[in-house]
């Protein structure tokens, strides 16, 4: 390569709740003189492309919709008026409780052709929790300052932690806590479905107070138990942040070590 290289990227991130596509430009340079063995370094990167935010399509609880992510994501090319052939490198990276579903790996490799050279990635709860890290400007931040700071990141079925020291991450974790783990009909505002992880939530506050949370008998007894979850996820979040005790449903509540 030259002094410079340009080229054009493109980042996929199938999500529990949502998928989005983004384009970039990446400036390399080698920052070795002369004949000394090549350092690339991307030197300037810039977003050329934002992609609408899109519900990551299901055929159920337990398989991603393949043919309606594909048809998504040519979409998404035929409106940033590039095509696949014009595409460097990139990811596609697929997070979350996607990432838990039975044909997760069948369905990213079956996008690589939207693309040139590819990184593909199911990205697991310590990758999750470094990406969102860095995205998230958590990690720039913790270095320009030289200070400590923790990212949360809350998706829709997992909360990433990644806490960076002086631009260093020194610590990950993933918890089990996210905006879908109930879901209520939106005409009956009944309690339609329970995710394992609230399940587990639930039946350690029912051993707890003697009282089952659900089924209850009407709409507002499952809001009031619902909330009584949610509660006790967020204390969950910052007993692992924190680095406090933390209670048997907790540790089933945890997909990484903290």
């Amino acid at each position: 390569m030259g002094k410079e290289l340009t080229l054009t990227s493109v980042g996929i991130d199938i999500g529990t709740t949502t998928t989005q596509l983004v384009l970039s430009r990446l400036t390399l340079v080698n920052v070795m003189p002369g004949s000394q063995v090549p350092r690339i370094e991307i030197a300037h990167k810039s977003i050329t492309y934002m992609g609408t935010v899109h519900f990551t399509p299901f055929l159920d609880r337990q398989h991603v919709d393949g043919e309606a992510l594909r048809k998504l994501i040519a979409e998404e090319y035929e409106l940033a008026g590039i095509r696949p052939a014009d595409i460097d490198t990139g990811a596609i990276i697929i997070t979350g409780e996607s990432a838990k579903k039975e044909n997760a790996s069948e369905i990213i490799h079956s996008l690589t052709d939207y693309a040139g050279d590819f990184v593909v990635a199911t990205a697991g709860p310590d990758l999750e929790s470094l990406i969102a890290g860095k995205g998230s400007g958590a990690e720039e931040l913790s270095r320009r300052f030289r200070s400590r700071i923790a990212n949360i990141d809350i998706g829709g079925g997992t909360s990433n932690i990644a806490l960076f020291d002086k631009g260093v991450c020194i610590g990950t974790a993933c918890v089990n806590v996210g905006g879908r783990l109930f879901e209520v009909d939106a005409f009956t505002h009944r309690l339609s479905y329970v995710t394992a992880p609230a399940q587990t939530v639930a039946d350690y506050l029912a051993k707890k107070t003697g009282q089952a949370l659900f089924p209850a008998a009407t709409a507002e007894a499952e809001l009031a138990g619902i909330h009584a979850c949610l509660d006790w996820m967020v204390q969950s979040v910052e007993r692992v942040l924190f680095r406090q005790p933390i209670a048997a449903a907790d540790q089933a509540l945890l997909m990484s070590d903290r």
